[in-house]
C-alpha cells in the first residue's frame, strides 16, 4: 500500500500544481515569505494556525471520514 501524503506534502503539491510563488502565498495569507520559503524549499512543518491560514486560501479543508462508534 503507497504511503499516505501528510498535510504538509498535499499543501506543497498544492501550492506547486497552481504555480504559485512564495511571495503570493505570502500576501494573501498573511505568512511571511521567508517562512513560506522554508516550508517550500526546505520542507520544514507548518504550525496548524499557518496550515489553516494556507487551506482557507486555497480554498481546502481537511475532512476526517465519518465512522461508526460501536459500543
Amino acid at each position: 500500500m503507497p504511503k499516505k501524503k501528510s498535510i504538509d506534502e498535499r499543501i506543497r503539491q498544492e501550492i506547486r500544481s497552481r504555480g504559485l510563488s512564495a511571495y503570493r502565498v505570502a500576501k494573501e495569507t498573511g505568512i511571511s515569505e521567508p517562512a513560506v520559503g522554508r516550508f517550500m524549499n526546505a520542507g520544514k512543518t507548518l504550525t496548524l494556525a499557518n496550515a489553516e491560514k494556507m487551506l482557507a486560501f486555497l480554498g481546502a479543508e481537511i475532512v476526517f471520514p465519518h465512522t461508526t462508534k460501536k459500543g
